[in-house]
């Protein structure tokens, strides 16, 4: 009994041990990666380095809801100031609405902190206008055909030569839509949209002749620019002003019309704009100015058991993140288990006896019968037990001076009294 008492007392200890050393090792191990991340952020250059401490409070609880760490968060970060967001767009939204962008969308964090940064970027909007961007991005692929990764690659294309005619991110985005569903996505859609944008910023002649015939260019001005500021009137007018101008052609007129004024590669284009005019750019520019979508796709997506399991384990990291007198103590108690552990395992020169006991009593153990032996003495078999102990310590007597001499006289005097 005392020998299974110290086997099972030392297992108990060993195990109760290592199960401490793996929760102090994971909280350590957040701490030292939440560091480096902010480490990283630091030397990308001054203003984030003396904004450290905000990013890390914001980065600590910014991705609980959304099922991201507060590293993960931190990466995000690192991603957006490398796309040239400087900390106040960062804290003012483009963190947040990446994290959000991400969760919705099912993309890379990282990736969604790029897209959301170029297309800021791109449109020349603030961290606060980061939510137009996402909410756009994620109502597009929600609603329509597509995924985020498509509007995303379609807005690099298209995203500069847009903004340079005041068009805004929704309407871009909804005319991108309207393009989806007629299958024309990604890079095909960016690049076929930009064409018949860039075809209006510097007509040819003929083009100006078919817009003249047309009827789109007259004596008064043009009917896709205002005649006062001279701005784009927009994607939704220029697609009504193609319908009307070609609603009495065959489709033969209409596709060498549209051939004149875009060129031959954009005429898809062009009728897919003109197909059902303003209306249809107009219904999905309205339906991707969505506020708050991507959020609730987002919130929708995590609400269950594995979402809420998330959230406390995130929340718990949140806490050691705050504290750290809490992160000090952790680090100190991984150290401190390590280093036991390690005489346990005979990594240390002090284990070398410990470990000289053990495998004298491991072998002493075996000798008696091991764990079938043992177990055999429970219940009302005790003095089958001890029988056999006294008999096999007579048959080992001299394998091994250490404690046999004990056990022989022991297991005699048990088996006399239970006779």
């Amino acid at each position: 009994n005392n020998l299974k008492s110290y086997v099972l007392g030392t297992i108990g200890v060993v195990a109760a041990l290592q199960a401490a050393g793996r929760i102090i090792s994971d909280a350590a191990k957040t701490i030292a990666d939440f560091d480096e991340g902010l480490a990283k952020i630091r030397a990308l250059g001054a203003d984030y380095a003396a904004s450290i401490d905000a990013i890390g409070e914001a980065a600590r609880t910014a991705g609980i809801n959304f099922g991201f760490t507060a590293t993960e968060s931190l990466a995000a970060v690192e991603a957006l100031a490398k796309a040239g967001l400087t900390t106040e767009q960062i804290l003012a939204g483009g963190l947040t609405q990446s994290l959000a962008l991400a969760a919705a969308g099912t993309v890379e964090l990282g990736t969604a902190a790029e897209f959301v940064a170029s297309t800021l970027s791109q449109f020349g909007l603030d961290g606060k206008d980061a939510g137009q961007v996402v909410d756009g991005l994620a109502a597009a692929a929600v609603k329509g055909q597509g995924d985020v990764e498509d509007f995303a690659n379609a807005l690099k294309f298209v995203g500069p030569v847009a903004a340079s005619l005041n068009v805004s991110v929704q309407e871009t985005i909804g005319t991108l839509a309207v393009f989806a569903e007629q299958g024309i996505k990604g890079e095909q859609a960016g690049t076929t949209l930009r064409g018949v944008l860039s075809s209006l910023t510097s007509p040819s002649k003929e083009a100006t002749k078919e817009l003249e015939r047309l009827g789109i260019v007259t004596a008064e001005g043009n009917k896709l620019f205002d005649e006062a500021s001279g701005k784009f009137l927009g994607l939704a007018n220029l697609s009504e002003q193609l319908r009307a101008a070609t609603a009495d052609l065959t489709e033969e007129e209409r596709a060498q019309a549209l051939g004149r004024i875009f060129g031959n590669q954009q005429i898809t284009g062009a009728t897919v704009l003109l197909k059902d005019g303003k209306k249809a750019v107009e219904e999905w520019t309205q339906a991707v100015t969505d506020e708050g979508f991507a959020e609730e796709v987002a919130a929708k997506k995590t609400d269950n058991l594995k979402g809420a399991i998330t959230r406390i384990g995130l929340a718990y990291d949140a806490l050691l993140l705050q504290d750290k007198g809490i992160g000090g103590f952790f680090k100190r108690r991984a150290d401190e288990i390590g280093n036991f552990l390690n005489v346990l395992a005979g990594n240390d020169p002090r284990s070398k006896s410990i470990q000289a006991f053990t495998d004298k009593v491991n072998e002493e153990y075996k000798k008696i019968g091991g764990t079938a032996t043992l177990a055999a003495a429970e219940g009302g078999k005790v003095t089958e037990q001890l029988r056999l102990l006294a008999d096999n310590a007579k048959a080992i007597k001299n394998d091994d001076p250490f404690g046999i001499d004990l056990l022989v006289v022991q297991g005699r005097k048990a088996t006399e009294v239970l006779r």
